[in-house]
């Protein structure tokens, strides 16, 4: 999916600077986490045991070919 970037360039998806909405239970939106830009692979995500894991496998970021690596994220009460 292409966009427009700040600076009226198009730009892919995949370099879209990044970042987790946080909704409440009610789909409110109670947070917003800016994420590294050309790290974090948006595309691949999953979560396991209350915590979302994002890969690192961003295609700026030159990922191997034989694994895929995901770091994982706990959300906690403010």
């Amino acid at each position: 999916m292409d966009y427009t970037g700040p600076d009226g360039q198009r730009r892919n998806w995949d370099n879209k600077p990044p970042s987790l909405i946080i909704i409440n239970s009610d789909f409110e939106k109670v947070g917003e986490v800016d994420l590294p830009v050309n790290t974090i692979y948006t595309r691949m995500y999953f979560t396991h045991n209350g915590k979302l894991y994002l890969s690192l496998n961003h295609p700026d970021n030159n990922p191997s070919e034989d694994e895929m690596v995901f770091v994982g994220f706990k959300p906690e009460k403010l």
